[in-house]
């Protein structure tokens, strides 16, 4: 009974926010740790974590449109899309993270009750 508390509490408004802060203190706390100790490991996995999660985060803001532009250009886009995935990512894969693992708790709640 209370693995089942516990699993609605996760799920409710205050236990997602304890879970999406959870996160943004990992997250946070392995930017500095791989900066403070020059892991490249613990940094390369964070950034390409943020990155991938800003990435996403700027393709849903981003209209889907074709603009025809020069190499250079191209590289340029992606070099700067890159970076603020990467400084945006790290505000947003909290919370996306949170997200996903208050929905995977919800889910096994439901199976549980049926």
């Amino acid at each position: 009974m209370k693995k089942n508390q516990f699993a609605l509490f996760l799920i409710s408004p205050i236990g997602k926010a304890v879970i999406i802060i959870f996160f943004a203190i990992i997250i946070y706390g392995l930017i500095v740790a791989g900066m403070a100790s020059n892991n490249m490991v613990i940094l390369g996995i964070t950034i390409f974590l943020c990155a991938y999660f800003g990435w996403r985060a700027l393709n849903k803001i981003t209209p889907d449109i074709f603009v025809i532009m020069s190499i250079n250009a191209w590289a340029i886009y992606f070099l700067v899309k890159g970076l603020l995935s990467i400084f945006i990512g790290a505000f947003v894969a909290p919370f996306q993270i949170g997200k996903m693992l208050c929905g995977f708790i919800s889910d096994s709640v439901r199976e549980d009750g049926q």
